[in-house]
């Protein structure tokens, strides 16, 4: 490295699939700030971390069925409480960011947006702040910010009266007709209220505020 030239960043990667983790660190490498230091390839969740130094990244990239990345998520901020850490899984994205992030991750990637995603997702965690690279990650990241214990109700707290009954009628399924004969109210209206709401929660796409909207009715169903 040339004299005055930027710090290395050292990452360790940690994954179920060595061979299939090599792009991601041939990507890391053609970066100027950073440099793999260590792939280390475990078979299960007992397998020992093996690495000389203590990083300033670690990445967790399992996929398979033999080791679980959130366990090692665990077992990692356990051990390196200050290191940041980067999760690469399959699987439900909203369910698996959100699980990744309380368990201590900074930040979450899924399997699809692995490639395009890592670079962002290292600079974003190494100053700091939490990544998440799917369409949730708006509505993720404000969550994390009011506290890992944050529901869907605390954020609920926003809505008005009104925005709140289309909310719930959301998650009964029921289509922008169908609310404004529901409430009393003009179609074009719900319509309104749809884009506030979506404001309100920080996310911008109908089908995830649908999906969150079903959750919660569920969620609040089984109290009762």
């Amino acid at each position: 490295m040339h004299s005055g030239s930027k710090a290395q960043i050292r990452i360790v990667v940690i994954t179920d699939q060595k061979e299939a983790a090599n792009p991601l660190r041939e990507i890391l490498n053609a970066d100027l700030d950073t440099a793999v230091i260590d792939l280390i390839e475990i078979v299960d969740n007992s397998a020992p971390l093996e690495t000389q130094d203590c990083p300033d990244l670690f990445i967790v990239r399992i996929i398979g069925l033999s080791a679980d990345g959130f366990k090692w998520v665990g077992k990692l901020r356990a051990g390196h409480p200050h290191v940041p850490i980067i999760l690469i899984s399959r699987g439900e994205e909203i369910i698996s960011a959100e699980k990744a992030l309380r368990l201590g991750a900074n930040g979450y990637i899924g399997l699809d947006s692995e490639a395009t995603s890592v670079l962002a997702a290292t600079r974003c965690v190494l100053v700091g702040d939490r990544y998440a690279s799917n369409q949730y990650s708006q509505w993720l990241i404000r969550r994390a910010a009011l506290g890992r214990s944050a529901s869907i109700s605390h954020l609920l707290s926003d809505l008005s009266r009104q925005e709140r009954r289309v909310f719930e009628c959301i998650g009964e399924g029921q289509s922008n007709r169908s609310i404004a004969e529901c409430i009393g109210i003009h179609a074009k209206t719900v319509a309104t209220y749809r884009s506030r709401i979506k404001i309100k929660l920080g996310i911008n796409d109908g089908q995830i505020l649908a999906e969150i909207a079903t959750e919660w009715k569920h969620a609040e169903g089984t109290k009762a």
